[in-house]
């Protein structure tokens, strides 16, 4: 038995002794009153009289010593008690119910029902409880109207507790019993509260706990099914594929379903990986290497994936690592690409405009060396309320997004654990429909042995001695196929790239943004690379002292010579061969300006193109050795194909109206980018025009150029039987 009901019991007791002891007494009145009326002497009335008189002093004293008893017990009671009139005012409560309640006993006594509890309806008046407007539902009214039938009711409530007891707003949920009580022939509401607010919390975390544990089964739900789709989606690519081979009919049509399939096969493979992670992690079975770790590689390495990615969707894709970060840390490569590539795959799943921005720098804490990395993007942004949920295992931001972009919701889950794995941290800032930034700490103790450098370009690309530089660079080229080449090779050697098209925009993005180094064609329309460089270092802006290197496929000593009135440092010949352009780029960096005027030393070139007859059309081995892989060299093919279309039309153009200035370039931009392409037949088909152009007739003009546009057609036809494209040549 709690002491609230010990103490309620006690209480009804005392009242109802209290109540016999009154009515004993009204006996003895009337029985005074009784035998003094008849009594037939005055001996024999004063006898009796004496006798009631003892009796009825005994029984005030006991009704006395009753009340003194009942007040005493109510006040000290440890439980609140609050004694209501008939009229529901507050005759009398103890301290106990008065601190509940937040106020003194003096302050209380005298209040309405309603006001006493502090009911939310307001009773602010002395009109009885349950009349005020808005009382219909509440349960302090049918507390009362069940104390008028039964003679007893209990309910809950939820006292808000008065200005000063408590953090505003601040409320305790009491227990309250009401019983109807007689005092002194008076009817009385005598109420007891207890507090059950610790009860009432328990609840509450119980209810929470379920809720809890139902959305966990309806998130868990919702991820099998996004899982049954995801895997069942490349399942019937590689099913419907498998069966499109067992009826193929050429080798070439069952290869590039082959192709296909195993495009497929890598999303299963993703997936089942994915799965296997979230297990082993949650069983503690994961375990981590610690070993060196070159972070540019790996930041190289998802350029030249995440790069081709964005560009194919339209975006631009920038990776940067700082140069005070170092070169090798100790940690474990594998998730750290792991992490990476789930953040910027995500990014560029979520982004349809704009670009994506992977950066790496050192946190400034000499007590634990680390390193920040940061993925952003310009997408749709993930809502306030949903950026802590999507870190959780089964949880993506919004169903709809699972629709539209598909998922499994694994990613930012299994990426979250493997930071801190690592014992990092992972955080998320985001708005929605302006983009996210995820990103995470890690610890990064350098690699014995290592040099504060970062290292993004590979081993094999001759640099200078010392530590590899990074910079922003400012390539202006207008054919797309070199523009495309440059970045790829650039970027995933770590460096930031800008691209313009002409030499206009050259000398206006140098007018707004300030670069590291600068790589300028020379033969581009609008403004030529001779007069943009030239405007460039009288412009007064921040890039007048950096240097510029010249790109161009007739680097002869003339237009060697010609460079240093122009303001330009040094010359590359085309093609553009990797090796060589890194090697320049880190010359160049590491320099400062150096014009050629006889200080510094000029930076090596590349081979300048050698025109060879020979089948095939491409040099495909070279060409796949050159750029990383075949599908980069397929998918440069195509683009320059395309593009190649254009130009031939415009050598006609320019041909028929004698033009040639016009063909002159045209013919110049198709030789460079077949050459680095390693077309190079269709390279010196262009060269011949390049070269006739000055002064052949028109009936050789003709001839050249059909020969250029059969050799065009030859690498079409080449493209589509060997490289598995489709016709992009007419």
């Amino acid at each position: 038995m709690t002491s609230e009901s010990h103490g309620h019991d006690e209480l009804q007791r005392l009242s109802a002794e209290n109540a016999r002891l009154q009515r004993l007494t009204e006996t003895l009145m009337d029985r005074v009153e009784q035998t003094t009326s008849s009594a037939n002497s005055p001996f024999g009335f004063f006898q009796i009289n004496a006798a009631l008189s003892e009796q009825l002093a005994r029984q005030q004293a006991a009704l006395r010593d009753s009340q003194q008893t009942l007040q005493a017990i109510f006040l000290a009671a440890p439980v609140g008690l609050l004694l209501f009139g008939d009229d529901l005012l507050l005759r009398s409560v103890n301290e106990y119910a008065a601190g509940m309640l937040g106020q003194t006993a003096r302050e209380v006594v005298g209040q309405s029902f309603g006001s006493a509890i502090r009911c939310t309806n307001a009773c602010k008046t002395d009109e009885r409880c349950g009349q005020m407007p808005g009382c219909t539902k509440c349960a302090l009214r049918r507390l009362l109207e069940d104390t008028r039938q039964s003679g007893r009711a209990q309910c809950e409530h939820q006292l808000v507790l008065a200005a000063g007891a408590g953090a505003p707003g601040s409320s305790v949920w009491l227990s309250l019993k009401a019983e109807r009580v007689m005092i002194a022939g008076n009817r009385h509401l005598l109420l007891s509260l207890e507090n059950i607010s610790t009860k009432k919390l328990a609840e509450q975390q119980l209810r929470e706990a379920k809720e809890a544990a139902e959305e966990a089964s309806r998130l868990k739900s919702r991820f099998l099914s996004n899982v049954s789709h995801e895997i069942r989606t490349p399942l019937n690519g590689i099913m419907g594929f498998a069966e499109a081979i067992l009826s193929s009919t050429t080798l070439e049509a069952a290869r590039q379903q082959s192709q296909v399939i195993f495009r497929e096969s890598n999303v299963l493979l993703r997936l089942v990986n994915d799965l296997l992670d979230l297990v082993k992690i949650e069983s503690g079975k994961l375990v981590l290497e610690r070993v060196p770790v070159d972070l540019g590689r790996i930041l190289r390495e998802l350029s030249q994936s995440a790069g081709m990615q964005a560009r194919a969707k339209g975006l631009g894709f920038v990776a940067t690592i700082a140069v005070d970060v170092p070169g090798r840390i100790l940690s474990d490569p594998l998730r750290l690409r792991q992490i990476l590539l789930n953040l910027v795959s995500n990014a560029l799943k979520f982004t349809e405009h704009g670009e994506v921005r992977v950066s790496v720098e050192r946190v400034p804490d000499d007590s634990r060396p680390s390193v920040r990395v940061s993925v952003r993007d310009t997408g749709i942004g993930v809502p306030a309320d949903k950026q802590q949920a999507i870190f959780e295992t089964f949880t993506q931001a919004d169903v709809s997004t699972t629709r539209k972009y598909g998922g499994s919701g694994l990613g930012l889950a299994i990426v979250r654990q493997l930071v801190g794995l690592l014992g990092g941290e992972i955080g998320l800032e985001s708005a929605l429909g302006q983009g996210s930034t995820f990103w995470f700490v890690v610890p990064a103790e350098p690699a014995p042995g290592d040099v504060v450098a970062a290292t993004v370009a590979e081993s094999a690309v001759a640099a200078p001695a010392g530590p590899v530089r990074h910079g922003h660079i400012l390539f202006a080229e207008d054919y797309p196929t070199n523009q495309e080449i440059a970045r790829l090779f650039l970027e995933g050697a770590g460096h930031q790239v800008s691209v313009v098209s002409n030499g206009r925009e050259a000398v206006e993005a140098c007018a707004r943004t300030a670069f590291d180094l600068i790589l300028m064609d020379l033969h581009m329309p609008v403004m030529d690379g001779q007069t943009a460089a030239a405007q460039i270092r009288q412009g007064g802006t921040p890039n007048a002292a950096v240097p510029i290197v010249a790109l161009t496929a007739s680097a002869d000593a003339e237009t060697r010579a010609a460079c240093p009135q122009y303001g330009i440092s040094g010359v590359l010949t085309k093609p553009i061969r990797r090796e060589a352009l890194l090697t320049t780029v880190q010359h160049w960096l590491g320099q400062g300006l150096s014009v050629n005027s006889g200080s510094g030393q000029p930076a090596p070139d590349a081979h300048t193109v050698q025109p060879r007859e020979q089948a095939p059309p491409i040099d495909l081995d070279v060409a796949t050795r050159e750029f990383g892989g075949r599908e980069i060299v397929t998918r440069l093919t195509t683009q320059f194909l395309e593009h190649a279309d254009t130009q031939v039309a415009a050598l006609r153009t320019a041909m028929e109206s004698v033009d040639r200035e016009a063909l002159r370039q045209t013919a110049h931009a198709i030789k460079g980018a077949a050459a680095t392409l390693e077309a190079a037949p269709l390279a010196q088909r262009a060269a011949e025009v390049e070269t006739a152009s000055a002064s052949a007739q028109q009936a050789d003009l003709r001839s050249l150029l059909q020969s250029l546009e059969m050799e065009l057609q030859r690498l079409g036809r080449y493209a589509v039987d060997q490289m598995g494209l489709g016709a992009v040549t007419k």
